[in-house]
């Protein structure tokens, strides 16, 4: 649990770090010691992310920071650029209260495929969900 706490943290204060670092210029570069942008491909070590005007510019292997960007080190890291979702709900339920129809594991899945086809179209990679009636 306290590791993912730190990393909660360590991903709150980059967040912050590079807002912050974008109000006083335009770009951010971000220097990983790994760098995922595919999970379904390995890590690319001593991988590097651009930031430019709040959107991802580049990211990969041999990304060069551009001229008058901010840069922050990050690669004692493995870094992941992506959107976090902290509260979802998915399928949603058959009702409220006593009456309430449980949906079978299956079903539920079914229900969330496209929120989650959604959710992974607009760069999100991990979320969170907050409750279900099976609850």
């Amino acid at each position: 649990m306290r590791k993912l706490y730190q990393r909660m943290t360590l991903a709150a204060a980059i967040a912050c770090l590079g807002a912050h670092s974008l109000a006083a210029a335009d770009a951010l570069y971000i220097k990983a010691g790994r760098l995922i942008v595919d999970a379904t491909k390995p890590a690319i070590p001593q991988g590097a992310v651009v930031i430019t005007d709040g959107v991802i510019t580049a990211a990969g292997a041999n990304v060069t920071p551009p001229s008058g960007a901010r840069q922050l080190d990050l690669s004692a890291y493995t870094v992941m650029p992506s959107l976090l979702d902290s509260h979802i709900h998915l399928g949603g339920g058959g009702g409220h209260g006593a009456q309430a129809e449980v949906p079978s594991p299956a079903s539920s899945a079914l229900k969330a495929a496209p929120g989650m086809a959604y959710a992974v179209q607009a760069g999100i990679a991990a979320v969170r969900v907050l409750g279900s009636v099976s609850q």
